[in-house]
Order: C-alpha cells, then sequence, then structure tokens
C-alpha cells in the first residue's frame, strides 16, 4: 500500500491526461491506474491498484507480452503495440457491443528504489481515427488535434522516462546517456571532463526534524542553486534521495576545483523552507576523465571513493580522486551496491 500512495502522488498528473495511462512494478503489479482508464474498462483505480494485471486482462499474459513488457523493468527501448495488430490491449467497450481500438506505447521510467525501474503504459483511443481512415472521411481539423495530442503524451513520457519529478533536475538514467557522449566526445578530441559526486551532509537530521515536506523543500533549493553553477554544455542531476552527480564538459582539474569551491559556497547561504530556515553543506567528490575512469561505472565509482574521503575529512569540502585513495580500501561497501547499479 505504501508504493501506491506514493505512485499516486508522483504521478498524479497523469489523472489529467486524455489518453488511459497506467505503472506497472516489475512483478506486474498495478501501482497507478488513472481516470481515464477507469472511466474506460469500468474497472476502478481502488479495484486494481496493488493487484497483478494479469489477473483483470488474461491475455496479456501471453509470451507476446510478457516478454517484451519484463524489458520495461531496465533500460529496453520503448515498445509500441500498434492498433493493427493489439487493438483490444485494455479492453474498453462501447455501445452496440463494440470496444476501442487502441494502440499503446510503454517505456521505463526510473522507480524511487536505485536500480529499480517501472513501465508506464500510454493508450491511445483510435477508434474515430480508425472508423475516419476506413471510411475515408478523415477531417483534417480533427488529425490535426489528435496529431497534437500524441505529441504531448509523448513529451510527457519522455520528462516522466528521463527526469526527476521533484526538482526538474536529469535523473540517472539521462544522466549516464549524456555522460557517455560527451565521454566519446572528449576521447576524440582528447580533452578532459570531470564528475562530481555529491552527497549533502546531514540531510536525514532535517527529514526526521522537520518532516519531509521540508526535505523536499530543500532539494528543490539546492537543485537550483546547483544548476546556477555549471554551464549549459554541463548537466546537473539528482542521482539519489540526497545524493547529486555533476559533470562539466571540456574541464581541467583546476576548472574543476573552483566549481566546487563555488558550490560549496552557494549552498552555505540560509535555505528558508516555509517558516524555518536551515543552513546545509556538502561534500563533494570528484573524478578525473580519462585520469580517474572512462566509462560511467567507473568515473561514479572514483567519484563516489572521493566523496567518502571528504565525508572523512570533516565534511564540507571536495576532494579528488587518487590512486592512492584506492590503494587505502576505505571502509565503503556501498559502492559495491547503490551506486555501481545505478549505471547499469
Amino acid at each position: 500500500m505504501k508504493d501506491i500512495k506514493k505512485a499516486e502522488k508522483q504521478f498524479a498528473i497523469l489523472d489529467h491526461s486524455p489518453i488511459g495511462q497506467f505503472v506497472l512494478r516489475k512483478d506486474f503489479v498495478v501501482i497507478f491506474w488513472n481516470r481515464c482508464l477507469e472511466a474506460w474498462s469500468g474497472i476502478s483505480r481502488d479495484q486494481i491498484a496493488g493487484t497483478n494485471l494479469i489477473t483483470h486482462f488474461p491475455h496479456l499474459g501471453s509470451e507476446k507480452y510478457v516478454n517484451r513488457i519484463k524489458s520495461m523493468f531496465g533500460y529496453g527501448p520503448p515498445i509500441v503495440f500498434s492498433s493493427q495488430l493489439h487493438k483490444y490491449f485494455i479492453p474498453s467497450p462501447l455501445p452496440e457491443g463494440k470496444f476501442r481500438i487502441q494502440s499503446t506505447f510503454i517505456t521505463s521510467i526510473p522507480a524511487k528504489e536505485k536500480g529499480e525501474f517501472y513501465a508506464l503504459f500510454a493508450i491511445q483511443d483510435e477508434t474515430n481515427l480508425t472508423a475516419a481512415l476506413e471510411s475515408n472521411k478523415l477531417a483534417l481539423k480533427r488529425l490535426t488535434s489528435e496529431i497534437e495530442v500524441r505529441r504531448q503524451v509523448e513529451e510527457q513520457l519522455v520528462k516522466l522516462a528521463r527526469y526527476d519529478h521533484l526538482t526538474g533536475l536529469a535523473n540517472r538514467m539521462l544522466f549516464r546517456e549524456v555522460l557517455l557522449m560527451a565521454i566519446a566526445k572528449i576521447q576524440r578530441n582528447e580533452q578532459s571532463l570531470a564528475m562530481m559526486f555529491l552527497d549533502l551532509d546531514n540531510f536525514k537530521d532535517i527529514n526526521d526534524t522537520l518532516g519531509h515536506d521540508a526535505g523536499d523543500l530543500l532539494l528543490k533549493s539546492i537543485a537550483e542553486r546547483l544548476k546556477s553553477r555549471v554551464r549549459g554544455n554541463d548537466l546537473v542531476a539528482r542521482v539519489g534521495g540526497d545524493e547529486f552527480a555533476i559533470f562539466l564538459d571540456d574541464c581541467k582539474s583546476d576548472d574543476a576545483a573552483h566549481v566546487a569551491q563555488s558550490i560549496l559556497d552557494i549552498l552555505e547561504p540560509m535555505h528558508k523552507l516555509g517558516d524555518n530556515e536551515v543552513v546545509m553543506s556538502t561534500s563533494i567528490g570528484i573524478a578525473m576523465c580519462p585520469d580517474s575512469g572512462e566509462d560511467p561505472e567507473s568515473l561514479y565509482k572514483s567519484a563516489d571513493i572521493a566523496m567518502y574521503y571528504a565525508k572523512k575529512m570533516g565534511r564540507n569540502n571536495f576532494q579528488f580522486f587518487s590512486p592512492e585513495l584506492n590503494v587505502q580500501k576505505i571502509n565503503h561497501v556501498h559502492i559495491k551496491g547503490d551506486h555501481e547499479r545505478a549505471f547499469k
């Protein structure tokens, strides 16, 4: 039930969508079912949320659907089930014993648990479009309207899949994709880039003392300040609850140190959270490419080791990764957990 409540809040915007949309967990349990689908299918959110999708729609248990849907719980590419071959994906009755003709678009979106993904389904009603095409009476105005709806839906799906819903920053998935392209570019041009891993100091105390709403306000405030310290060709991402990542394109170590110090400085002034004001600092680890790694995974690991050393050195500072830090084998067990999974 906790997942269901979180999903209702996270995906509330989909309730205003003119198309049917729902979100599926990797165990095929429905965690969100929008109002449009309630009206189409006659199945309420209370009836289906928290239950297995195939229990309600046994035809989706066939191999042709199950195997393709499973690919969404990772970095699989989006899937389209066309109205020609899969017209009744979620059976939606109409008068006179007919059913809505549907096309279905599925994409993966990151779950809040690191390394986990949900599948987001967007179901377009093509009944009128199909009927018009078959009868050769398609009106240009109606076609334009439906194309615009599709465009808006596609934009919405991209945003949900690639951006953090709270801060609007890039998420882990988008960060990894852009970092891969940036690494390829600097290797061709014999340049360097810097990757930073930031972990907020004592963020849990804010959450525990002032509540999660205040914590969310603080994360938004920090996101805005971080964006103000990077250039247009750099990227800031939220990669965990109180963790951020930044890459600085075509950047030397001296430039990275300057940016890191400016981040420490910009986070220092009070953050206003409703009636409260708090001070927040961060510990920053920096890994240079290609010296400290030549792929997202190794750069992330190196930056994480350096961040842990910054914590060890008293917090509210930045440290560069060096081979000596790696040799020390700092007791940093979560490197082999959450962060490596984040970029797989």
